[in-house]
């Protein structure tokens, strides 16, 4: 699988101009940071 938002930058490292849709499922990963997780690990090393 491969995120739709790095599909460009993914063929310009590549050297493509086509994404094999044979060994790629395109996808839309939903972005989500654990906030309170960081928060909690930030002010432990207070």
């Amino acid at each position: 699988m491969i995120d739709r938002r790095v599909v460009n930058e993914y063929l310009a490292l590549i050297g493509e101009k086509e994404l094999p849709l044979n060994l790629f499922d395109i996808v839309d990963i939903e972005d989500c940071f654990p906030v309170e997780r960081v928060k909690k690990l930030l002010n432990e090393k207070e």
